[in-house]
């Protein structure tokens, strides 16, 4: 029978400390408790050589919630305990602080755990109180069935519903978005991935970590989760800052060559054709100039939203700069599809743009190159479709004009 549960808690990181441990861990190492508290390294020190790699990931949150190994008493023997912890962590994943228990398995216990699933939650002894107060969302799951048997109020919270509607039940059960596992649990198995759940107040992030352990004797799935939401966030704003324009929404130049490299992928295989139409504006310096760049700047988006309303869903419309942008329209039906889109863009471009003195026209000049087969490069489709479109300036602006590709 196991005997002798020690309870710990250890913050990891550069400057280590052990800020709780039961007096009972003289009993499995004869050092006071006061010994780890003064120097967390013995924390370390007590356990097997053989097994201080198993263990030592445990406690600075890297390895398994549960681990068997071997510590070693002051007076020389050599001692089996389970290890358990529970791992606080930052917004970032980083392991905040550390909540376990040590406890001595008799050499009757050592082997290797049942492998009869649990029918209904495990004893949680020690645990109990850690599981009522942990602030991290940690669940025991059957192996079987994937059924939770436990749950820490933290991840009720996380998931946006009442703890008891989780017990006996799967997760994909009680919370929307949660992805469908593999039950009966594969041996050894470990999942990590970010989920997003559906909550009342709004979409929410979590980073999952699901892996077996044994808990009082019995297998488990360990389930942990950590709110990642403002983390998702950021890397979305950074990927829109990076492939979009910050004034208009529409691609930017970075954007608008993968798409074109893929587009032109694509017709190299297939031959179908596709449409570059590059698109200056002819007045706009005038607006700026003598309306001012607020002026300016309502102009350009109301030129966006126009470009938008003139093309396909699928196709691709992007600000290079200034006032210049570029239409990809992909799959297009020969030359006369290509001419008919140009020059509905010359006209809907061509229209007063209401702005805050009264409308503008600026106009706009569009070099149209159609692709065949898509053997060129990015650069030099919107190389030919620029030369087009200074052809269609050199012409008398507010028209179009197509490069023979």
């Amino acid at each position: 029978m196991s005997t002798a549960t020690v309870a710990f808690r250890f913050v990891p990181g550069p400057r280590p400390q052990v800020t709780g441990v039961d007096a009972a861990i003289a009993e499995l190492t004869g050092f006071p408790a006061e010994a780890f508290l003064a120097d967390p390294g013995l924390l370390f020190r007590v356990v097997h050589p053989d097994d201080l790699g198993v263990a030592a990931g445990q406690l600075l949150g890297r390895g398994p919630t549960s681990v068997r190994v071997r510590w070693c008493h002051r007076d020389g023997r050599t001692l089996p305990v389970d290890q358990v912890a529970v791992v606080d962590r930052s917004v970032e994943g980083r392991p905040l602080l550390v909540h376990g228990t040590v406890t001595r398995v008799e050499p009757t216990d050592a082997g290797p755990p049942a492998e009869a699933a649990p029918t209904g939650a495990p004893p949680l002894g020690a645990l109990a109180d850690l599981f009522e107060q942990a602030a991290v969302g940690m669940a025991l799951l059957d192996p079987g069935s994937g059924r939770v048997l436990a749950a820490t109020p933290f991840l009720a919270a996380l998931l946006g519903v009442d703890r008891p509607s989780l017990l006996g039940r799967a997760p994909t059960d009680v919370v929307e978005g949660w992805p469908e596992l593999d039950w009966p649990w594969p041996p050894g198995a470990r999942v990590r991935d970010e989920v997003r759940v559906r909550r009342a107040g709004g979409d929410e992030w979590l980073l999952v970590d699901l892996a077996p352990a044994t808990v009082a004797g019995g297998p488990v799935v360990v389930l942990q989760a950590v709110e990642i939401t403002d983390r998702k966030q950021a890397e979305l704003d950074l990927t829109r800052a990076a492939m979009y324009d910050p004034l208009t929404g529409l691609a930017n130049r970075r954007l608008l060559l993968d798409r074109l490299a893929l587009e032109l992928a694509r017709s190299a295989r297939s031959g179908e054709e596709l449409a570059v139409l590059f698109v200056d504006l002819d007045d706009f310096k005038e607006v700026n100039d003598r309306r001012g760049h607020r002026a300016g700047d309502l102009v350009l988006r109301e030129v966006a939203h126009r470009l938008q309303h003139a093309v396909r869903s699928s196709d691709t419309v992007a600000r290079l700069g200034g006032d210049e942008f570029v239409v990809l329209a992909s799959q297009v039906r020969g030359d006369p599809s290509a001419h008919h889109l140009a020059g509905r863009i010359v006209d809907l471009l061509g229209r007063p743009i209401p702005v805050d003195d009264g409308p503008v026209v600026v106009g706009a000049s569009v070099g149209l190159v159609v692709i065949a087969d898509g053997h060129r490069t990015p650069d030099e489709v919107l190389r030919l479709a620029d030369e087009a479109m200074y052809g269609a300036k050199g012409a008398g602006k507010g028209r179009w004009s197509s490069a023979a590709s």
